[in-house]
């Protein structure tokens, strides 16, 4: 069994110009090769365009995973009845997208996606503060489904005409989380 690495060895940096994400590697699943390609070739030009954002994740010297976030909106019917917001008159929920989330291939099962999920928590909470948003979406890739069930990201609902996809899409309401950091 490998070890897990601690949160607090892991060091966060908004992507930028001078970070080299050449030696990350996730192409050990072909479903995830695309992940690669967009962190070496669309990730600083989107964020440059402002139509996202992407963070590495480093321990020490190593490029060991990323993250990128988008703003999204999931329609009150993509979720559980129990989960939709009661008096929300709206059909759409504002939220933060996971738009990728990926581990470097030879450090998978060592925490790293577990604590960029709580770091992308930790930033939707910040963005909470200044913007109306309370879901965070993600369509996941088949491998990746248990790592968000386990999470306690919600399926989302698809209806039958809905267009079959390669990814399977999940919520989580951060309400929670928001409660949690306006009483600290």
């Amino acid at each position: 069994m490998v070890e897990p690495i601690p949160d607090e060895e892991l060091e966060y940096v908004t992507l930028h110009e001078g970070v080299d994400v050449n030696s990350f590697s996730c192409r050990s699943k072909p479903e995830e090769i695309d992940l690669e390609e967009f962190l070496k070739e669309d990730a600083l030009r989107c964020q440059n365009s402002f139509f996202s954002v992407t963070r590495v994740v480093f321990w020490g010297e190593t490029l060991v995973g990323y993250f990128t976030l988008v703003t999204d909106c999931i329609e009150k019917e993509e979720m559980i009845r129990g989960d939709r917001i009661k008096g929300y008159k709206y059909r759409f929920y504002p939220a933060i997208k996971i738009a990728r989330l990926a581990v470097h291939d030879n450090y998978r099962h060592r925490g790293i996606g577990t604590n960029m999920l709580i770091e992308i928590f930790s930033i939707v909470g910040d963005i909470t503060e200044n913007v109306g948003c309370r879901i965070l979406t993600v369509d996941s890739k088949p491998t990746s489904v248990e790592f968000y069930e386990k999470s306690d990201f919600r399926r989302a609902l698809v209806t039958p005409e809905d267009p079959p996809k390669d990814t399977i899409p999940f919520y989580f309401d951060i309400l929670h989380i928001i409660k949690a950091r306006k009483s600290l």
